[in-house]
């Protein structure tokens, strides 16, 4: 894992750049699911304050970190737990059950890992 690797740069892209990208979708498809299919949720996250969850947004802040290794393993706890609140939730507005086994253990062993590494 690159964040017990101490590298932090690329934790910061990968956090910052990927997972930011595919947050952003996300939260798009989230709007749609759950509030009006036809939700006007313009294009690269404008105007996103107007349309996401509120919760969503609040939790948003908690997703950015600075140059640091524990702000950077922070932030990456809240992403991860705001993408699966969200898939949890879009799946199931759209009648599907989610988060299968796999997803479980995936995230319950992120979770471990992140625990493992402490402060750093």
């Amino acid at each position: 894992m690159l964040l017990g690797r101490r590298e932090l740069f690329r934790s910061r892209t990968v956090l910052d750049c990927d997972l930011r990208l595919q947050l952003q979708a996300l939260v798009e498809m989230h709007a749609r699911a759950t509030k009006d299919t036809d939700a006007d949720t313009w294009y690269n996250g404008r105007f996103m304050e107007a349309w996401a969850d509120p919760d969503a947004l609040t939790t948003l802040t908690k997703t950015y970190s600075n140059y640091d290794a524990k702000e950077i393993k922070q932030a990456l706890l809240a992403t991860t737990e705001l993408i699966s609140r969200l898939a949890t939730e879009t799946a199931r507005a759209r009648g599907y059950r989610f988060p299968n086994k796999g997803q479980k253990r995936m995230l319950a062993w992120l979770f471990q890992m992140l625990h493992d590494q402490g402060g750093n």
